[in-house]
């Protein structure tokens, strides 16, 4: 009885070590392999972008923003440009309007020259002052104005000449400088006419009807 105890004893105690062995062997290496080759993947994620794609990105962007600031740059100078165009059209705009100026002052010289000229053959004598009242810088508006001059000395000098035949001494010139009216001028004497043509100019042009050029 004893020896039947003690063959089913040490079974027993085979089995109980052996159980240990094989147990750890087979479970643990699986289990912790595995785990830890989760727990890596989940710890670290495979990146979205690489090192080569973040500096293409910054690349470009940098690009971007170089190619703006070479725009902003160009079209800095093309507004500056504008403006000196601009200022360059203002100044020849300004010779130009200074270069007519003078010639149409050379040319009112001219003229003033020419018509004294004129007049002088015919026997009429006027002063600069007189002779602006005549010349304007429109060549058709000052032959007009000659024409009144030239009529009105005739008529002057016919009716002096009517008068010293008569025996009776012209009038002496009593013009003063205030408005006269058409009535008053036609029956002025030569010598009054020719007293207002000098004391009051403005007066005998609207009576004439002499025209003053524009500009």
């Amino acid at each position: 009885m004893e020896g039947v105890l003690q063959m089913n004893k040490v079974p027993m105690k085979l089995q109980f070590f052996a159980e240990p062995e094989t147990e750890p062997n087979s479970g643990e290496t699986g289990t912790d392999d595995g785990g830890k080759k989760d727990t890596e993947t989940q710890k670290e994620p495979k990146p979205k972008y690489t090192d080569v794609d973040v500096d293409k990105i910054v690349q470009a962007k940098l690009a971007k923003e170089a190619k703006k600031r070479e725009e902003a740059v160009k079209e800095a100078e093309r507004q500056a440009k504008m403006s000196a165009d601009q200022k360059k059209d203002y100044k020849l705009k300004k010779a130009e309007e200074e270069r007519q100026k003078a010639l149409d002052e050379l040319n009112h010289l001219k003229l003033v020259k020419k018509v004294r000229s004129d007049l002088t053959n015919d026997g009429l004598n006027l002063t600069d002052d007189e002779l602006e009242l005549v010349v304007t810088n429109d060549e058709d508006t000052t032959n007009h104005n000659i024409e009144v001059i030239k009529s009105l000395h005739a008529n002057i000098a016919e009716q002096v000449k009517n008068e010293l035949l008569k025996g009776t001494p012209p009038k002496s010139p009593t013009i003063k400088s205030q408005s006269v009216t058409q009535e008053q001028f036609n029956q002025m004497s030569s010598r009054e006419r020719t007293d207002l043509f000098k004391n009051n100019p403005e007066e005998f042009n609207r009576l004439t009807n002499i025209k003053r050029g524009e500009g």
